[in-house]
């Protein structure tokens, strides 16, 4: 079921309703287009080596699938978001089947309910609303820590190859799960020799991720660096102040309750039951938090969407804790405790606020349960290759893209045709999808150009804005041929993301 929603999900989103090229056609290009260097497509810095932003091994081997089955890139990237959320379901049905022994029916149904509302948290319903590939290392992140609980040695070092090539920062992650897990251990009386494991587990990630990410600042454009930009700033730590901190802080409180909450939970949960072992899975992450509240860019400082993804192990961490502690005592423990408590993280998890990340205004559940069919994702994708294509281009003339079209079809565009409000280029024509995120921005710019006429592609989302004729393109057809100036006011109210 997780996998069938988020697939739709991301169908929906691209052929529905349209898509973001930042991140999501981003990364669905280089999960399934990647070369040996993983180049970006044309429209990101002239097609400059994604090393520059990141390490990810993982997308030569997505790509290399890609190319051998009957997929679109977009539907091989739906496949890939699906699994990347159906892999936590997964791991906490496995784990209260085989840890918690819940394999009676009524038990088994509980288990399986469980596992169901935990990948459709309110975090990870935050996380889908602005697709992102880090959910795969979240999904086998997690598998490998319940493979590690369980004994499953083999089955986790799958796992732990899958999670680390995802990201360069994910050994960082797993080593520190892996070093609070194994003093965990160690505090319950787990022999050394049976810890072996975790500590070389731990030993790897950490090594891995920081050789990484030290070869990432290498290899990358000296004029810009992810980690200074995004999180150290230039100069270092000069945007830190108490002001920031307080009110980012607020923020978190007021804006992200599917993350405070569950943690707040958790803190009374360990006090009431005076277990500090509880709260070890947000204590794991306090770095990655405060790394946060001292962000230079403002945007990473918020936690929006998938930057918060290392909370969904943090949510897990009660399940595993009191397993470890319930295999060490004498005598048959009851299961109600960890169930009924990660339940109500769960629950408390879907506490919202406004001002959630969604640039696209992807709409849950309707986003799962409306997929478009096959013959319109093949007349969208058809139509803007028609349109990229020499001979409409040149009718065309100068051409502005919006982001839904760019998601679609990164790889015909330069960085100088992607729609935006400081565009320099002055476009004789806009493609853009008539309710997309965009729409709006690009009938203000179509105004501002005097571009007159609008014309549709019949069974697609995709508007024209221009002011040529287009007598040769017959698969486009006028829908009307008035001053845009006159609705460009109107259309634009609402349509910002937030």
């Amino acid at each position: 079921m997780p996998f069938a929603a988020y697939s739709i999900s991301i169908l929906y989103s691209f052929y529905g309703i349209g898509s973001s090229f930042h991140d999501a056609g981003w990364s669905a290009y280089l999960i399934h287009e990647s070369d040996f260097l993983v180049h970006n497509p044309p429209c990101v810095d002239d097609g400059v080596s994604w090393l520059n932003s990141h390490i990810s091994p993982l997308f030569l081997a997505t790509s290399g699938l890609g190319r051998l089955l009957p997929l679109t890139r977009i539907q091989f990237y739906a496949a890939y978001i699906g699994v990347s959320h159906a892999l936590p379901a997964i791991a906490v049905f496995w784990l209260l089947m085989s840890g918690y022994h819940m394999t009676r029916p009524v038990p088994c149904f509980i288990a399986a309910l469980l596992a169901l509302f935990f990948s459709f948290d309110g975090l990870a319903l935050a996380i889908a609303r602005f697709p992102h590939f880090t959910m795969f290392l979240v999904g086998t992140g997690i598998m490998f820590l319940v493979a590690m609980v369980l004994g499953r040695v083999k089955i986790a070092a799958l796992f732990f190859l899958l999670c680390l090539s995802t990201r360069e920062d994910a050994g960082f992650h797993l080593f520190a799960l892996l070093s609070i897990l194994f003093f965990l251990e160690r505090g319950e009386g787990i022999p050394f020799c049976e810890q072996r494991p975790i500590l070389a587990f731990a030993i790897v990630g950490l090594v891995y991720s920081a050789s990484a990410v030290s070869l990432q600042h290498a290899l990358s454009d000296a004029r810009y660096s992810l980690l200074i930009n995004e999180y150290l700033g230039n100069p270092l730590f000069n945007q830190v102040e108490p002001g920031l901190i307080l009110r980012r802080l607020l923020g978190w409180f007021a804006y992200r309750p599917y993350v405070v909450f569950p943690a707040i939970c958790t803190l009374v949960w360990a006090i009431v039951r005076r277990n500090p072992y509880l709260m070890l899975g947000y204590v794991a992450f306090l770095p990655w938090g405060l790394l946060h509240l001292i962000a230079a860019r403002e945007m990473v400082g918020t936690l929006p969407s998938y930057y918060a993804f290392p909370y969904m192990f943090a949510n897990l961490w009660p399940l595993i804790s009191l397993l470890i502690q319930q295999r060490q005592s004498e005598g048959h423990r009851s299961i109600l405790e960890p169930v009924c408590g990660f339940a109500l993280l769960i629950l408390t998890s879907f506490i919202t606020a406004g001002h959630l990340h969604n640039p696209t205004h992807l709409a849950f559940p309707i986003g799962f349960v409306s997929p478009p069919s096959i013959a319109r994702q093949a007349a969208v994708d058809n139509a803007l290759q028609r349109l990229a294509a020499t001979p409409a281009r040149q009718e065309l003339g100068a051409t502005l893209v919006d982001q839904s079209v760019a998601a679609l079809v990164p790889e015909r565009y330069q960085a100088e045709n992607i729609l935006s409000a400081e565009s320099h280029l002055e476009p004789d024509s806009i493609i853009f999808f008539t309710g997309g995120f965009e729409s709006a921005l690009a009938r203000n710019m179509a105004a501002k150009a005097g571009l007159e006429r609008e014309y549709e592609i019949a069974g697609t989302p995709i508007r024209v804005g221009t002011n040529h004729s287009l007598s040769n393109l017959h698969e486009l057809t006028a829908v009307r041929a008035s001053d845009y100036a006159t609705r460009s006011v109107t259309d634009s109210g609402g349509t910002r993301s937030p």
